[in-house]
C-alpha cells in the first residue's frame, strides 16, 4: 500500500506548529506540541531536549488510514511509539550499492517457548535523492531465531543503487490482532559494498492502522539536530480517490535544538534564552543567570494524575478536590571535569583544571616549568567522534602562555595511542588542531613540544567537538536548578486541561512550585491572564496564562486553588542545617527556602539574607536585594565569608528580611544556622 503525497499546496503550513483546516475524512490533531501554542510572539519553540515527543490523535470515519512521519535526525527507538511501524525509510548519507539488509528482531524466551517478532516478507525500494522511488521488490527474511546472534541477514540480488532505502512490511513472525504484521526491531543495518556494518538514521517512517476507531492516538519520539528541524506529520485515508484533500491532513511542528545554554556573559551585553516544551511551557533565561557549569535544562511535562495527592491534600492554598491541571518537572545538565594527568603540572594547578568547563582564570592548568615535550592525557569517560580539539591559553596584557607546537594523539584502550593531529604554529589566543584521524577514541594526549613562553604552559580551558560541532561533555544531571539571576516561567493552560482535571471552567487557578526542603507545594503568587487577553494568536483554546520569574526550578504545577484564609507571615528553612562545607559531597552546600506572606495587593518582594557570627558581625550575604515577583525563594550558602574563605566550624545567626514594595515594614525570620566539620 501507499501512502500518496499531495501537491504542495495542500500541506502549506501558516503557524509554527499547524494542521490543515479540512477535518472530512481523516484529521490530525496534535497534543503535544501543541497547535495554538504561543507565549508572546514565539511562534516556535527552542529546547535543549535532543529527544521531541510528538503525541496526537487521527480522526477518521472509520476507513483505514495511514500516518507517515518525517523525522530530521531519525528515531531513537524502532520498537517505540505507537500505533506499530509498518514502514520505515533510511537515508544512507550518499550513494551506495546495498548488498544485505540486517534485521536484529525482539526475541522473547518463555518457558521453552521461542516467539520473534521479527520481519517475514516486505517490500524494499530505494531513491537517489529521497523523490521517486524504483520499483519495489518482494523479499522474504528468517527470523533470527536459528542464528548465533538473534539476527537475521538478507541477501539482494542483485546489489540496491540507492542513498535513501524504504522498507514496507508485508508480513511478520507474529500478527497483531487487527491482523496487521506485529513487527518490533531493535535495530537495522545495512552491508554494501564499501562496508560491512552501516547504521543509518531513519529519515521517514509510517503507519498503517486498518480498523482504526473513531479517534486513534498516537504518539512517536523523534531527534532533533542541531538548529531548525521541521517535523511533518501527514495522514491520508486508504482508498480515497485521486486529488480527494478531503481525505488528507497533515501537520508541521518547527522545532530548534539548542544543545547547550550559552556560556555565562555578562547580563547587560547578551541575550536572554528562550526555551520551551512547544505545548504550556516557556522558561526565559536572562544572560548570566544560569550557574556557570549549566549546560541544558530540561522541560518534562508529567502525567498530572502521577503528582501524589499526599503532597498537597493537606495544602490550605490548593483545592485538594481537582488534581493539577498541569504539571512539569526540571532537570539540569551539569559539566563535570574530566579525569586528567600531565608530566607537570604545579599542586594547585592540577592538569584537570584544563577540562573543567571554566574558560577564564584562575581555573587554569598551570606546568611547573618541566622541560619539553610536555605530555596532558585527558578520560573522554566514553568513546567519542573528535574532530578538532580547541586550546584557550591564559592571555595576560596581550601576552600567550599557551603552546607554539603541539600534536594530538588518540586512544581507545590508554596503551597504545596513535596520530591523530597536529599545529605547528599556534596563535597568540584561542588555537584549534584539526583531526586528520577521525576514529572514535577514548583518551586524548596533547603533546606540547614548544611553548609561548619558554616551559611556562598556562591553558585555561582545552574543549573538544565533534564534526557537527557539538562539544564532548562529562555530565551530571540534577532534579534541582538554581539560577544567579531569577528566570521567568510563562505556564499555559487551556479549557481542555481543566476539563481534563473535572474541574469547573471558572476555577481559579494558580502556579505551585516544589519546595523539597519544606516538602510542599508553594504558591508564586503569579496572577492569571485569561486567554481573550493574550495576543490574537493565543487566545485559542481558552484558559490562561501565568508567568512569574523565579531564581530555582525543581517542579511546577498548576493547581486548583481554594477559598482558605492567606497566610501573611514569611517561613524560611534550611535544606541541611547542621551542614559540612568540607568538600566530600555531601552537605556542602546548604539552602534556605523562603516562602514569602500573601497580602491583597501583592506587590514586587526584595529579599536580603544576611549571616552573621554570635558576636553580630556581618559574616556573608548570600542575597543582597534580589527583587522577585515570586513567593518561593530559595537561597544557597556553600559556607564561605564575603572574602571567599571558608567560614570556621560553629553557629551562625542568619536572617532572612523581606521588603514589600508599598507595604510598610520589612518582614523578617531569623535562627540559628550550624556549619560542621
Amino acid at each position: 500500500m501507499s501512502l500518496r503525497r499531495p501537491p504542495a499546496a495542500a500541506v502549506a503550513i501558516a503557524f509554527a506548529v499547524c494542521a490543515a483546516s479540512l477535518r472530512a475524512g481523516v484529521a490530525i490533531d496534535l497534543r503535544y506540541p501543541r497547535e495554538v501554542f504561543r507565549v508572546a510572539d514565539v511562534t516556535e519553540f527552542v529546547t535543549n531536549e535532543p529527544v521531541l515527543r510528538v503525541v496526537g490523535d487521527v480522526a477518521s470515519d472509520g476507513a483505514p488510514w495511514g500516518l507517515r512521519v518525517t523525522a530530521p535526525a531519525g528515531i531513537p527507538d524502532l520498537a517505540g511509539g505507537y500505533p506499530t511501524l509498518t514502514e520505515v525509510t533510511f537515508d544512507l548519507g550518499g550513494h551506495a550499492a546495498v548488498t544485505d539488509v540486517v534485521f536484529a528482531p525482539v526475541i522473547e524466551r518463555d518457558q521453552g517457548s521461542i516467539r520473534s517478532f521479527g520481519v517475514r516478507e516486505f517490500l524494499l525500494s530505494g531513491s537517489p535523492d529521497g523523490g521517486a522511488y524504483g520499483p519495489q521488490a518482494r523479499v522474504a527474511s528468517g527470523s533470527g531465531v536459528g542464528s548465533v546472534d538473534g539476527r537475521a541477514t538478507v541477501t539482494l540480488s542483485p546489489a540496491l543503487e540507492a542513498r535513501f532505502v524504504r522498507l514496507r512490511w508485508l508480513s511478520g513472525w507474529q500478527r497483531g490482532e487487527d491482523g496487521t504484521p506485529d513487527v518490533r526491531l531493535e535495530d537495522i543495518r545495512f552491508v554494501t559494498q564499501a562496508s560491512s556494518s552501516v547504521s543509518a538514521p531513519v529519515s521517514e517512517f509510517a503507519a498503517l492502522v486498518m480498523n482504526p476507531s473513531e479517534t486513534q492516538p498516537f504518539a512517536y519520539d523523534v531527534l532533533l539536530h542541531e538548529g531548525r528541524n521541521r517535523v511533518v506529520l501527514e495522514v491520508v485515508e486508504v482508498g480515497a480517490a485521486a486529488g480527494d484533500t478531503a481525505a488528507f491532513d497533515s501537520a508541521t511542528v518547527p522545532v530548534t535544538l539548542l544543545p547547550e545554554l550559552p556560556l555565562s556573559t555578562d547580563a547587560a551585553d547578551g541575550e536572554p534564552t528562550v526555551l520551551s516544551d512547544g505545548a504550556s511551557l516557556a522558561v526565559t533565561v536572562p544572560a548570566g543567570a544560569a550557574p556557570e557549569t549549566l549546560r541544558g535544562l530540561g522541560l518534562t511535562r508529567l502525567n498530572p494524575t502521577d503528582v501524589p495527592v499526599a503532597t498537597y491534600s493537606a495544602n490550605t492554598d490548593i483545592d485538594a478536590s481537582y488534581p493539577p491541571i498541569l504539571a512539569y518537572e526540571f532537570s539540569g545538565w551539569f559539566q563535570e571535569p574530566f579525569k586528567a594527568v600531565s608530566t607537570a603540572a604545579l599542586p594547585g594547578q592540577p592538569p584537570s583544571l584544563a577540562v573543567d568547563g571554566r574558560l577564564e582564570y584562575p581555573s587554569t592548568w598551570v606546568s611547573n616549568l618541566a622541560p619539553f615535550p610536555i605530555r596532558w592525557r585527558v578520560d573522554l569517560r566514553e568513546e567519542a567522534n573528535v574532530a578538532r580539539v580547541v586550546i584557550h591559553p591564559r592571555v595576560e596584557d596581550g601576552v600567550s602562555f599557551g603552546p607554539q607546537r603541539a600534536t594530538v594523539l588518540f586512544s581507545l584502550d590508554n596503551d597504545v595511542f596513535t596520530y591523530a593531529g597536529e599545529q605547528e604554529e599556534f596563535p597568540d589566543g584561542v588555537g584549534t588542531i584539526a583531526i586528520a584521524n577521525r576514529t572514535p577514541t577514548r583518551w586524548v594526549e596533547l603533546v606540547i613540544e614548544e611553548g609561548k613562553q619558554a616551559n611556562d604552559i598556562q591553558i585555561n580551558e582545552i574543549e573538544f567537538f565533534t564534526a557537527t560541532g557539538s562539544r564532548v561533555l562529562a555530565q551530571v544531571t540534577a532534579d534541582e536548578v538554581s539560577f544567579q539571576a531569577p528566570v521567568v516561567v510563562n505556564a499555559r493552560y487551556f479549557a481542555d486541561d481543566v476539563a481534563a482535571a473535572a474541574a469547573p471552567p471558572s476555577a481559579p487557578i494558580g502556579a505551585f512550585l516544589w519546595n523539597a526542603g519544606a516538602l510542599e507545594w508553594q504558591w508564586t503568587r503569579a496572577a492569571v491572564t485569561e486567554a481573550e487577553l493574550l495576543n490574537p494568536a493565543a487566545q485559542a483554546g481558552g484558559g490562561g496564562l501565568l508567568a512569574f520569574d523565579v531564581n530555582s526550578l525543581s517542579k511546577l504545577a498548576l493547581f486548583v486553588r481554594s477559598d482558605a484564609a492567606e497566610d501573611t507571615a514569611i517561613v524560611a528553612a534550611w535544606s541541611f542545617n547542621p551542614f559540612s562545607p568540607n568538600g566530600d559531597g555531601i552537605a556542602d552546600t546548604t539552602r534556605l527556602s523562603i516562602r514569602l506572606g500573601r497580602h491583597v495587593g501583592d506587590a514586587d518582594s526584595e529579599v536580603t539574607v544576611r549571616i552573621t557570627d554570635l558576636r553580630g558581625m556581618l559574616v556573608a550575604t548570600p542575597a543582597d536585594g534580589i527583587v522577585t515577583t515570586s513567593s518561593a525563594v530559595a537561597i544557597d550558602w556553600d559556607g564561605r565569608d564575603r572574602n571567599g574563605r571558608a567560614v570556621p566550624i560553629g553557629a551562625y545567626i542568619y536572617e532572612a528580611r523581606v521588603r514589600r514594595f508599598g507595604a510598610g515594614a520589612p518582614e523578617v525570620a531569623n535562627g540559628i544556622i550550624a556549619v560542621a566539620k
